[in-house]
């Protein structure tokens, strides 16, 4: 309506209204682009120079003088914000024939002919200069990357004129851009082109010339604007996005390059990018897009960096960053500074990434950071479209897989789930607990040892194959099937992992009761893997053990020395730590390392520390608190807290005259198969499954239901036929046994 009918005159509406204010009003909604203002600074400089209008005098009414300050005030904000609006509304939107469909177009790597390395990313800091623009679409470098992954092309890495043609076909963009960087003496000249690949011809020639490298950026400020008015863009529009790519990005090439480089490899979340990321900052040290590029690959790329520091440095920065990074950052920043717990702060994120997707709709950093923030926000069904469009553009993306097996899961889509992990498994090796899952939540553990038994036939040298099918047979309570395949393989058939043949055996000896022969194996995992001087799973693996002497022994002395063992060693698993000193008593030592965990800063600080109450209300015999503890924990997702909870849950239940909970709980522990894997160093469901059914038995005795009683009993006499002799709950289960059956 704006663009195509005449306003109603301002005085209509008020008036007081100065004619001189309408004037100005009226030449920012001028149809004409030349006969509207060029930019905020002249309306400001026409209002600021008419003193004929008195802002003191629009009131429209004088009440009383409290009504009247607050209307002077308020006047004046709201006709600056009605002209900047109109302004910016022309601006943005143009004339009549202005459309807000933004036109494609890719940038190949400038060819560096001078011999300078620094030149190397121009094309770089072309594409970020051209970004500004809202009549362009510029194809982003991860897009092109994966649009590569698609063709087989992962190796290259320079984005030459074929290569990118190639690109175009597949993403069908019709517009490329191709340069070249030359040196004569102290002068620079770049020749760019901007092809029409649909006519094979040239849309635009030109070149520009500097002396000194400093001037460089420059130059591509220069020929970024005439691609955009090439493009039919609006000199209006470029007018109010056109900040100089030098003070968004860094006016030291040397330091760019580096960035650059960074850039090359986040792409292929290499790591080593981090290194080159930091030397563009060691280099210039208000290089702000240096910082946000470390705060992301510390989020995405699993960089263990001070996020929060970087975020820090960047928001100092922050008129140094270009437009789309400084969505990124504020969302960033929300998701870590602003909001506590971490919960708000993922929700506080979602509409600054709403915001960006508006304006960068296929920025693969703003797809995956939406994902984990509806992720963290139980939005599942918008995590697996967020992350399904980041593998349309990138199929090769590892985050986007990870995280969407995470969603599937949760979402309980087992059939998508496993087939995303079967259609590409060397990508998802560390999948194959979830893979185990699926098999046994979908009640198809024979399907699962087919598809195991074949993946290894493919790939006899894959170690991580064995201990699967291992853990398939206990899923279905074949153990001693299973610690016979184990016993079967030949050292040199798991050099790699031998010691994971350990920790299975480990388990198997849990869940039959035979604590003396897994404590023996326990040791026989931290002795293999000190040799090797691997020190996290010893670690863990003195914490396992320190729980076996718990529940197996009630042995708190030995326990006590083992975790001693295994802070010593470090690296630790901290779930496993805050379990194991909660079950000691050291419940302030336990809270500090689980506030340490989540730098007080997570919604799931609270679900530990609910859960840590629960136990310490259990061992208490305070069972009214210990449920009101537990409550939010057994709807949550946190299912190493859920199992050892549920087991000592019971007795409460059972204490407070709430049998069906009871019943629920136990079953529950039972059911929930995929609590039993998620990790050699954390199953801890063969502490409890065997003992559930003990313990459903003695609540049917209890009343009076002697065929459940004695089915229950038998169940786990059953599972613990070959269990130490000398175990409480063998004995007890034997003895109540016996009498019901006489």
């Amino acid at each position: 309506q704006i663009v195509h009918e005449q306003p109603q005159p301002v005085t209509e509406l008020r008036q007081d209204v100065p004619a001189n204010l309408e004037q100005i009003i009226n030449k920012a909604l001028a149809k004409k682009a030349d006969d509207r203002y060029q930019n905020f600074d002249a309306i400001l400089s026409d209002l600021q120079s008419d003193t004929s209008i008195d802002y003191a005098k629009t009131s429209a009414s004088k009440p009383a003088a409290k009504s009247k300050i607050k209307s002077n005030l308020l006047w004046p904000a709201l006709i600056l914000s009605a002209i900047v609006l109109a302004v910016a509304g022309y601006f943005f939107f143009g004339t009549e024939e202005a459309s807000t469909e933004r036109i494609p177009i890719a940038v190949a790597d400038f060819v560096n002919q001078t011999g300078e390395a620094e030149l190397d990313g121009l094309s770089e800091m072309l594409v970020t200069s051209l970004e500004q623009s809202r009549k362009l679409a510029v194809l982003p470098r991860a897009s092109m990357y994966g649009i590569l992954s698609r063709l087989d092309k992962d190796s290259i890495t320079t984005f030459d004129e074929q290569i990118v043609r190639e690109i175009c076909a597949q993403a069908k963009i019709n517009t490329i851009a191709t340069a070249s960087i030359r040196k004569f003496g102290q002068v620079y000249s770049i020749d760019l082109k901007i092809l029409d690949l649909e006519r094979d011809s040239y849309l635009l020639t030109v070149n520009e010339r500097a002396e000194e490298q400093r001037n460089i950026p420059s130059m591509l400020d220069r020929l970024a604007e005439k691609i955009r008015l090439d493009l039919q863009e609006e000199e209006t529009e470029i007018a109010v996005a056109n900040t100089a790519v030098a003070a968004m990005t860094t006016r030291n090439l040397q330091a760019y390059q580096h960035y650059f480089k960074g850039m090359q490899l986040y792409n292929k979340l290499d790591r080593e990018g981090v290194k080159e990321f930091e030397q563009a900052i060691a280099i210039d040290s208000t290089f702000g897009l240096a910082y946000v590029r470390l705060a992301i690959f510390s989020n995405v790329g699993g960089v263990r960096l001070d996020a929060k520091k970087m975020i820090r440095k960047a928001f100092e920065l922050i008129d140094r960053i270009p437009e789309k990074e400084r969505y990124l950052l504020r969302a960033m920043a929300a998701q870590l500074l602003d909001r506590s717990p971490h919960l708000d702060g993922y929700l506080a994120a979602i509409p600054i990434l709403k915001e960006m997707e508006k304006r960068y709709p296929d920025d693969l950093d703003m797809l995956i950071l939406m994902g984990e923030a509806t992720y963290h926000t139980s939005q599942y069904a918008l995590t697996a479209k967020y992350l399904k469009k980041v593998l349309d553009i990138d199929p090769d993306n590892r985050v986007a897989r990870f995280h969407l097996v995470d969603a599937y899961r949760e979402m309980g889509d087992y059939k998508k789930l496993r087939t995303l992990i079967e259609s590409d498994i060397d990508e998802f090796q560390w999948s194959y607990h979830n893979l185990v899952s699926i098999y046994a939540l979908t009640d198809s553990v024979q399907a699962g040892l087919d598809w195991f038994r074949k993946e290894q036939q493919r790939d006899p040298e894959n170690h991580a194959i064995p201990p699967h099918i291992a853990m398939l047979y206990m899923l279905d309570e074949q153990f001693e099937t299973a610690e016979n395949f184990l016993y079967s393989l030949t050292d040199s058939s798991l050099s790699f992992s031998r010691q994971t043949r350990f920790y299975e055996l480990m388990e198997i000896y849990l869940y039959t009761g035979r604590y003396r022969k897994a404590l023996e194996m326990a040791d026989r995992v931290i002795d293999g893997f000190l040799q090797r001087e691997i020190i996290a799973p010893a670690a863990n693996a003195h914490l396992y053990k320190a729980l076996m002497l718990l529940h197996g022994r009630g042995d708190k002395a030995a326990a006590r020395q083992q975790i001693e063992a295994s802070k010593r060693l470090g690296n630790f698993e901290s779930n496993m730590m805050t379990y194991c000193l909660f079950l000691l008593g050291d419940y302030d030592a336990a809270e500090e390392l689980n506030a340490e965990r989540f730098n007080n800063n997570t919604g799931n600080l609270g679900i530990y520390h609910d859960g840590m109450k629960a136990l310490q209300h259990i061992q208490q015999d305070d069972c009214q608190n210990a449920l009101s503890s537990a409550e939010r924990v057994l709807t949550s997702q946190e299912w190493l807290l859920g199992v050892p909870i549920l087991y000592p849950l019971a007795d409460c239940y059972v204490e407070l005259g709430q049998s069906e909970k009871a019943f629920d709980v136990l079953r529950q522990l039972q059911i929930k198969r995929q609590y039993a894997f998620q990790g050699y160093t954390i199953a801890l469901r063969p502490f409890f499954y065997p003992k559930s059914f003990y313990a459903l038995g003695k609540i049917y005795q209890q009343h009076g239901d002697t065929l459940r009683a004695i089915e229950n009993y038998q169940k786990f006499l059953d599972l613990w036929k070959n269990a130490d002799t000398d175990l409480p709950e063998l004995i007890d289960a034997k003895a109540r046994y016996a009498r019901l059956r006489r």
